[in-house]
């Protein structure tokens, strides 16, 4: 039943925060992690951050603030869940 419930609160809370970036354009390293869960939506953040040259903490930043703008989302559990890309790269 608590769980219920926290379900239920973090789904309002998404709901409620508008989003933070709605005009942003992707930085250098923010379109090399685009590319790289297009091929492999399955990467974690210590291969993303191997593949790119950056640090663990500075793919997490990337990742939060991509998840804010909108284009990207989480699919499943941290274990075995992947990566979708909503961000066209064709632009």
């Amino acid at each position: 039943m608590l769980n219920e419930i926290l379900k239920t609160l973090q789904k309002n809370i998404k709901e409620e925060v508008p989003n933070k970036l709605p005009n942003k354009v992707p930085n250098k390293s923010e379109l090399s992690v685009l590319r790289l869960l297009t091929d492999n939506p399955r990467l974690t953040r210590i291969e993303l951050a191997e593949k790119v040259g950056m640090t663990d903490n500075g793919i997490k930043k990337i990742i939060g603030n991509m998840k804010a703008a909108g284009w990207i989302e989480r699919m499943g559990s941290n274990k075995t869940g992947y990566w979708v890309v909503k961000y066209n790269l064709n632009r």
